[in-house]
């Protein structure tokens, strides 16, 4: 998942033009980086907290953790974006562009699903007495 999701970035972000063709699939690429690699960095820092305390984390709790790892990377991808737009454009916005927050609201709503598959992961590998 972790390889997958370094993939998805380096693929996904990188300025090679003859790759970008302005459809979905460009938009797909990025997204299955933004979920996949915000799902696991969320799980990792949920499971290491956890492990401090000398538990599991809950089904919840990776639930929770994936989806505000989605939406960090996203908040930092808008920063991102929004920098360079300051940079080149002189406006935020026109580095984000017009269409940045639904799709990006669509990203977050996709990432339930993984996120979901991720909580049901952990509810298989913890302890009977845990799940009560």
């Amino acid at each position: 998942m972790i390889i997958v999701s370094a993939w998805h970035i380096c693929v996904g972000w990188m300025p090679v033009s003859e790759f970008r063709t302005g459809t979905i699939s460009v938009f797909c690429l990025m997204a299955g980086g933004l979920i996949f690699g915000g799902i696991t960095l969320g799980l990792l820092l949920r499971w290491r907290m956890a492990r401090k305390e000398g538990r599991l984390p809950t089904p919840g709790e990776a639930f929770l953790a994936g989806l505000r790892g989605v939406l960090i990377l996203i908040v930092v991808l808008t920063i991102a974006y929004g920098s360079y737009g300051i940079y080149e454009k002189g406006s935020f916005m026109e580095g984000i562009g017009n269409v940045w927050l639904p799709l990006m609201l669509a990203v977050l709503l996709i990432a339930m699903i993984p996120a979901g598959g991720v909580a049901l992961v952990v509810y298989s590998i913890g302890k009977p007495s845990q799940h009560l």
